[in-house]
């Protein structure tokens, strides 16, 4: 449609020819989108889902990544781990040290070097089926998301030199609590779950900003009802009281994961009125259930 407007060709084009004032660039697009009747809202947030894709891009690779680095250290417990002997050096000392080699990688946290390591990237050149060259590295994807957040702060400014559309709705801030948890779930999987598969990311994204607004006992019931908690289980957290810490540390400054561990005891068929008094996810079971079926179907619950 000639209205129509590449996001991805935006956001591209301005990090590799326009970086020096990329805030600049993104609020004279969203002048030319405003005049294809594009909104301040709809056209910041197509392109921050564009930086966010690259970002889920990334996560994934660590996400295999760890997954293979998983299978040699089981296969070194199993005995069935294959190494390359060194002379000087028996069997064992050798697989002592990839051992102590893959447990040192795999121990490093996501933020300590995962995402920014120059080891994974978005190679535009398949991800754009050949309209784009180059390597999109982590730190990239957060210029950009910097550049977004710049233009806004033009727009703002523009509003209030003029004293026009006081009420104008404005995008919410690119760093949100939303995004950092999008962030965090998708190193996790989260996008990837089959009862999303029929979601669009609009539709994702919608779901975790509403997980986001509503809280701990809304999101514990709606990973219990996606499966997302056994899948951590399987692939993740070695004991509950760890998936507890893990969920807790997304939306809580509970460091122990007694919230987590009371929400989803809420949620079972013998839950005490104890329990439910104190901890709320199982108000929450039909709600999330019925938030699914409507994304399913296009519509995105407020």
């Amino acid at each position: 449609m000639e209205n129509e407007i590449d996001f991805v060709d935006i956001v591209l084009y301005g990090y590799f020819h326009k970086r020096k004032a990329l805030g600049n660039y993104f609020y004279r697009q969203f002048k030319v989108a405003e005049a294809k009747h594009y909104g301040l809202v709809e056209f910041f947030s197509a392109c921050k889902e564009v930086a966010l894709r690259f970002q889920e891009n990334i996560t994934k690779q660590v996400r295999d990544r760890r997954f293979e680095i998983h299978d040699v250290l089981i296969a070194a417990e199993n005995g069935t781990l294959g190494v390359t002997i060194i002379d000087g050096k028996t069997k064992e000392e050798c697989i002592a040290e990839a051992v102590q080699y893959w447990q040192e990688e795999f121990e490093l946290g996501f933020g300590d070097g995962w995402a920014g390591s120059v080891t994974y990237y978005v190679h535009l050149l398949s991800y754009t089926h050949g309209k784009h060259r180059g390597m999109l590295y982590w730190n990239d994807t957060l210029e950009i998301i910097k550049g977004l957040y710049d233009a806004i702060q033009l727009y703002k400014a523009e509003i209030s030199a003029n004293e026009t559309n006081p009420n104008t709705e404005l995008p919410q801030p690119l760093n949100s609590k939303a995004d950092n948890l999008s962030i965090r779930l998708a190193e996790y999987g989260f996008f990837e779950l089959p009862m999303l598969a029929d979601i669009s990311n609009n539709g994702k994204m919608t779901l975790i900003r509403k997980m986001s607004s509503k809280g701990l006992p809304y999101a514990v019931a709606m990973f219990d009802y996606l499966k997302f908690n056994k899948h951590l289980r399987v692939n993740y957290c070695k004991s509950e009281g760890g998936l507890h810490r893990l969920i807790a540390s997304w939306f809580s400054k509970d460091t122990t994961g007694r919230s987590v561990k009371g929400n989803l005891n809420s949620l079972a068929p013998n839950s005490t009125n104890n329990t439910k008094r104190r901890y709320t996810a199982y108000k929450n079971k039909e709600t999330v259930k019925n938030d699914i079926e409507q994304l399913k179907k296009g519509v995105l619950p407020s």
